[in-house]
């Protein structure tokens, strides 16, 4: 499904802002912001709706906003990171991590295997794929989860990443879903740098 101009009227899908991308922070991580995501049928609110966390939310998963899916049949929420155009450090493991929590009556994720994706690009392409079933995640309703997605990506000097391509789906079946809340993607190293005691 191709993804319309943010600023496209017309357009019922959100499309990614980079420039919302933050760090990396003391630990070495990044976050990525629902604005800096691909989102489809993002801007129809029949479907998803924008919400502002709260203080004490805010806090705990690190996004001001996030964004609330009332119910939808494509699921599809995607993002790119433009690596030389982040401070990755190098000869380090990073793994993605969407954040997520489910309302106590979400719907549709019990049969659903949601398809989580990464592809590498530098002078080859290479993608990955995994399936999820997020029932348990659902069964912790309220609860902030962070969810692994998919193959970890190094950066190093040998082989030089240009970009790395990411997202979640569920287009294969007729179920509709929903009850989900994404605050966002973070992007964490295995070995965080260690910080400095005082």
């Amino acid at each position: 499904m191709e993804i319309g101009q943010r600023n496209d009227h017309f357009s019922p899908h959100w499309k990614r802002d980079p420039s919302f991308i933050e760090g990396p922070d003391s630990a070495g991580s990044f976050s990525i912001p629902v604005q800096a995501l691909n989102i489809a049928w993002g801007r129809d609110h029949r479907y998803w709706r924008w919400i502002t966390l709260g203080e004490d939310e805010n806090r705990s998963v690190g996004f001001e906003q996030a964004v609330l899916l009332d119910q939808v049949n494509w699921f599809e929420v995607t993002g790119m990171l433009d690596i030389p155009c982040l401070n990755l450090a190098v000869h380090t493991t990073y793994r993605l991590y969407y954040v997520v929590k489910f309302l106590p009556g979400a719907f549709g994720w019990h049969t659903a295997d949601v398809k989580f994706m990464v592809k590498f690009k530098n002078t080859q392409e290479i993608m990955s794929t995994e399936l999820i079933i997020l029932e348990t995640y659902k069964k912790q309703p309220d609860q902030w989860h962070e969810i692994p997605g998919g193959k970890p990506f190094v950066v190093n000097d040998e082989v030089l990443i240009t970009t790395v391509e990411f997202g979640m789906f569920e287009v294969e079946t007729d179920w509709w879903k929903g009850g989900m809340v994404l605050g966002g993607v973070k992007v964490k190293p295995d070995n965080p740098p260690a910080t400095e005691q005082q």
